[in-house]
């Protein structure tokens, strides 16, 4: 009698256990390449800052990556970065500077994810050379849709 009770609280547990569904990224992290760099209308290079926001009555810390220097597309000042993506986001640390490849929606908010190139940047010498000549021709021939600094 005991080991078919046993047995039915393992089964039972194991059922409570596994009911719930998992979400994980579906994915690889992306090399910085050519390739990979044509998939975003974005490439920049941006430090993290986490400055404290007042709004209403109560006092929020919040991230903002201030854009340094572009690579692709017309990223500028302060952009927010985008934490809705569950785990798939990439989350940045404040006082590290990225490499971001992005998209940005509406006119402050980036999205990048896990699967997207981006990574810390340690000194310039990371930044590939096929991104500096896509700025140099990018400086030739202006973009329509820029991407516009939040107001301060």
């Amino acid at each position: 009698m005991r080991f078919f009770h046993l047995l039915f609280m393992m089964i039972l547990t194991g059922y409570f256990l596994s009911a719930a569904p998992a979400y994980a990224c579906k994915c690889m992290r992306a090399d910085v390449t050519a390739e990979s760099a044509a998939n975003y209308p974005y490439i920049f290079k941006a430090s993290v800052h986490k400055p404290v926001a007042h709004i209403g009555e109560k006092y929020i810390q919040t991230t903002v990556l201030r854009v340094q220097e572009n690579f692709k597309g017309d990223a500028s000042g302060d952009l927010l970065p985008l934490h809705n993506k569950g785990s798939c986001a990439f989350q940045f640390e404040e006082g590290k500077t990225y490499l971001v490849f992005a998209k940005i929606d509406g006119e402050i908010h980036v999205s990048a994810s896990l699967c997207s190139p981006t990574r810390v940047l340690e000194n310039d010498t990371d930044i590939p050379d096929f991104l500096r000549e896509l700025n140099n021709a990018q400086e030739s021939t202006p973009e329509k849709n820029a991407a516009q600094p939040m107001e301060k």
